[in-house]
């Protein structure tokens, strides 16, 4: 689709603070930033940690992970080791180890998961599924230089955070730090 190109041949520091791709089910939101990541690994560097939250662990495997790995794997010729119960994530690309976390998102609590982290790159699958403790949590935690955070969601009600927030000041012209795909 033309909005995915755009996505994917955007430089990454001309990306703003904050990405979110928002669209209908099965539009290719999720895959799009999977093949994003690299890239964004290789911009962002290497010296801060990296999340990746959905509603639950689960969901980041199920959504994410299982498109990460093979892209990883196949195209880049890195690998990817995770452990389902810690969340432990190392990304191996290019002969650098990016380590990250996975976490769930979705319950009231989850923000204590990142409190006190350090991270310079975000990615948080299905946004409106994410408890809003935690999301306000992760923009505090992505204050390394050049953080960046990437999200996805489907759409939701007019009565939603995310859409009260985010989407609908950005429409209105109201909001400077988000792009949208």
């Amino acid at each position: 689709s033309p909005k995915a190109k755009k996505f994917l041949s955007k430089p990454i520091n001309d990306f703003k603070f904050f990405t979110l791709l928002d669209g209908s089910v099965r539009s290719g939101k999720t895959i799009n930033i999977v093949y994003k990541i690299p890239q964004i690994f290789h911009e962002i560097g290497n010296n801060h940690l990296k999340i990746f939250s959905g509603f639950s662990k689960n969901t980041v495997r199920n959504n994410v992970l299982v498109e990460l790995k093979p892209y990883i794997e196949i195209f880049h010729k890195g690998n990817i080791k995770y452990n389902s119960s810690s969340g432990e994530l190392d990304i191996i690309l290019h002969g650098k180890t990016y380590n990250c976390l996975v976490v769930g998102a979705g319950d009231a609590g989850s923000d204590a998961s990142i409190q006190g982290l350090t991270a310079d790159f975000a990615y948080a699958n299905e946004l409106s599924k994410h408890h809003y403790a935690f999301y306000n949590m992760l923009l505090t935690r992505l204050s390394a230089p050049n953080a960046k955070l990437f999200a996805d969601s489907n759409p939701e009600s007019p009565n939603h955070w995310l859409y009260k927030e985010k989407i609908k000041p950005y429409f209105e012209g109201k909001e400077n730090v988000l792009d949208t795909f």
